[in-house]
């Protein structure tokens, strides 16, 4: 079961440095900032994921960083909790082009929102890890 998570965990880790790779890239080029947004929001997934397991619960096929956070039963601070949910939405524009962007908040793809949303992922993964950690 270990082994399992810690795979969970790594695959996290890959697409936080994909994430920051894509920003880089972004910041250089101009664009690469939906798309680095989108692995913020897999690794989160990832993560919560790898805590589902570790709590020996079942791993939904699930997209929804709100309902995955749910189902672990953690309790989470205010903070984390809006960071979560103004991430979730981010798993369909940029793998459907056609689908419309809803959310409750206003977002753009940018340099500067990318950069938020890239430091809001890291304090979640690293809460995410401590929280993991705990089982």
């Amino acid at each position: 079961m270990k082994s399992i998570v810690e795979k969970w965990i790594k695959f996290a880790g890959n697409d936080m440095a994909t994430a920051m790779l894509l920003f880089t890239h972004g910041k250089k080029m101009g664009f690469a900032y939906q798309a680095a947004v989108f692995h913020c929001h897999q690794a989160i997934e990832k993560m919560l994921k790898a805590v589902l397991i570790n709590q020996d619960k079942e791993v939904p096929k699930i997209h929804n960083l709100v309902r995955l956070l749910a189902l672990t039963g953690i309790k989470i601070n205010k903070k984390i909790n809006d960071s979560i949910e103004n991430i979730s939405p981010h798993y369909l524009p940029p793998r459907y082009p056609d689908m419309e962007f809803k959310s409750t908040f206003p977002f753009s793809y940018n340099s500067n929102s990318t950069e938020r949303v890239l430091s809001a992922t890291k304090k979640i993964i690293l809460w995410l890890k401590r929280e993991q950690r705990k089982n």
